[in-house]
This record gives C-alpha cells, sequence and structure tokens, in this order.
C-alpha cells in the first residue's frame, strides 16, 4: 500500500479506538449491571469515571439509552456504528472479511436491543465475540504493517485511556501503559514527545494521578 494519507491513518487510527472503546465498555457493563442489582446508582459514578454526561432518569434508562440510543453519542450503540463508518471507508484495507463481523456485530446489537430483560445480555456477549474476531481477522488477513499498527495503536491508547477514567488499579494500568508503549516506540503516527516523556515519568510513581494521567494519554499523538 506503500504511503498511507492522513485521511486514511485518521480513519484507521478512530477504527482501532472505537474498537476498543466498544469492546470494553461492554466487559464494564457486564461488571456493572451485577452491581447496579445492589447498588442502583452505581450508574452515576460510572458517567463520572468515563466523563459522560448523566443524562440518564433511572438504571432502566440508563440500561436503555446507554447501550441503544444512536441519539447519544456516547452510548455503545453510536460507537459500534463509528467502527462500522471506519471500517467502510478503509473496506480496500482490512478487507471485506474483516467487515462481515462488523456487520454481524451489529445485527446482534439490534437484537439485544429488542430482547426483554437480562436475555439481552446473551447478545452483548455476541457482540463481544464478533468484535474480537474482527481484531484477529485483521492481524491475520492485513498484509501491510502500517495498517495493522495504526489500528493497534489507537486501540491500546484507547484501552489506556479507559483504564485510567475507570480507576483501575496499578497492575493493571501498568500492564497497559507497557503494552501501549511497544506500540508508541514503533508507530506510523506523529508522536506528542513531551506527553509521552510526562506520561513515562508519572505512570511509574508509587500513587497514581489518574486526571494527569489521562490528559497525557489522550494528548500522546497529534492525530
Amino acid at each position: 500500500m506503500g504511503t498511507i494519507s492522513i485521511e486514511k491513518m485518521d480513519h484507521l487510527y478512530w477504527l482501532g479506538r472505537y474498537t476498543e472503546r466498544t469492546y470494553t465498555t461492554i466487559r464494564e457493563f457486564f461488571d456493572g449491571f451485577d452491581i447496579m442489582i445492589e447498588e442502583p446508582d452505581y450508574y452515576i459514578t460510572y458517567c463520572q469515571y468515563l466523563d459522560i454526561p448523566n443524562v440518564y432518569e433511572s438504571v432502566s434508562d440508563f440500561t436503555k439509552r446507554y447501550l441503544f440510543d444512536m441519539e447519544n453519542i456516547n452510548s455503545v450503540m453510536a460507537t459500534l456504528n463509528g467502527i462500522y463508518d471506519n471500517a467502510v471507508v478503509m473496506r480496500d484495507a482490512i478487507g471485506t472479511e474483516s467487515i462481515s463481523y462488523v456487520e454481524l456485530a451489529l445485527s446482534e446489537m439490534e437484537m439485544a436491543k429488542s430482547t426483554a430483560e437480562s436475555g439481552f445480555l446473551m447478545h452483548l456477549q455476541r457482540v463481544i465475540d464478533y468484535l474480537l474476531a474482527f481484531i484477529a481477522c485483521i492481524d491475520e488477513n492485513v498484509e501491510e504493517r502500517k495498517i495493522r499498527g495504526i489500528f493497534k495503536t489507537g486501540k491500546r491508547q484507547e484501552k489506556m485511556d479507559l483504564l485510567l477514567r475507570l480507576r483501575k488499579n496499578k497492575e493493571q494500568v501498568m500492564k497497559a501503559f507497557h503494552m501501549l508503549t511497544a506500540r508508541v516506540l514503533r508507530a506510523d503516527l506523529p508522536i506528542n514527545r513531551k506527553a509521552y516523556d510526562e506520561l513515562s515519568v508519572l505512570v511509574n510513581e508509587e500513587e497514581l494521578c489518574y486526571p494527569e494521567l489521562i490528559t497525557l494519554v489522550e494528548n500522546l499523538f497529534e492525530v
């Protein structure tokens, strides 16, 4: 493929970020769903952690709109469609087979939306399964290293961002940082070296300063 245009680089980067965001937030929703049985107001804390507006009136409203409301830019449905939109633009680069898994994930999401009570969780699990297949398909079938690299870099940046926002423990954060570093050092993206150097120092502090780390991660690439 040779040189990748800035526009295509941007699509690949956000394809990676939306893929990780959808995958991780569904996984976190599973945990949160169990917590909300005992602590109905937990969704308020969840929104605060992810820095998204709490526009929800109740647990049931949160479950319905956070998962399925396309008018809500922070919903899982919206980020899943973000994967599809970027994947379609990059069809020639990532292949039709890869996109088919995103289409299957969208289909499962629509079925989850129309399924009563807790039965929708089964469809959400299938969304996760199809996203994993999508990631594996890109890794297996995309020959161009740059394409795979930009996609993975976006994924790993998003992973660390989410772990920090969700206040995960230092062991989890450090694992994500090491995986991100492996991509940063060979990324085909314009790096904000100052942000990376500061991040490398602060993440090794005994106590994690989550807000400052989040800001540095978000400004890691000039994309």
